[in-house]
């Protein structure tokens, strides 16, 4: 019986110390860009994006996001303008991150977001129509991060099929990348 708890012992004690000392706090800054489909348009409005998270070890941790829009996008067509504003986002994850060398890691995230989104849409001779909404849901992401010892540089893809205040919307796409620090 002694036997079979020695290996488990000996795993514990080889790795624990590696994901402990890959566990705490981390933030980035950075620049996100939105994909969003609305009434068959791709809208690509912008935004400036902060994380932070806390990692409980080297592979699980969560995360907090935010976003702040910082330029909008609109589509013309035959004397008409449809514009979608980007106002905020916040989301929290769960983050998975899985060493590819002593410097790569690739990094999985699922999580819950709200968005704030304002459309509005002009004809010529007519009334500005505006239109603004908030909703939520789940969003999945994948990345890519590369060490500079306490620095990163972070990429990641993110997508939401159920976070988008409006109807005609099927999609919510974000590319992003930003520098971060480990604390």
């Amino acid at each position: 019986m002694k036997h079979s708890l020695t290996i488990p012992a000996i795993l514990m004690m080889t790795f624990a110390p590696v994901a402990v000392a890959e566990a705490g706090f981390y933030a980035e800054a950075g620049y996100a860009r939105y994909g969003i489909d609305i009434v068959e348009q791709d809208f690509n409005p912008g935004a400036f994006q902060v994380r932070g998270g806390y990692m409980l070890n080297s592979y699980f941790g969560v995360e907090l996001e935010g976003t702040i829009g910082i330029h909008d996008d609109s589509v013309s067509d035959a004397g008409s303008r449809l514009t979608i504003e980007l106002d905020h986002t916040v989301a929290a994850s769960l983050v998975g991150r899985l060493p590819l060398s002593e410097r790569l890691q690739i990094i999985g995230r699922i999580g819950h977001q709200t968005i704030n989104l304002k459309v509005s849409g002009e004809a010529v001779g007519e009334e500005t129509v505006r239109q603004s909404g908030n909703d939520d849901g789940g969003v999945l992401g994948a990345g890519l991060e590369y060490r500079f010892e306490q620095f990163g540089l972070r990429a990641d893809y993110t997508r939401s099929d159920e976070a988008s205040p409006f109807p005609a919307s099927d999609r919510v796409e974000v590319l992003s990348i930003g520098l971060s620090r480990k604390f």
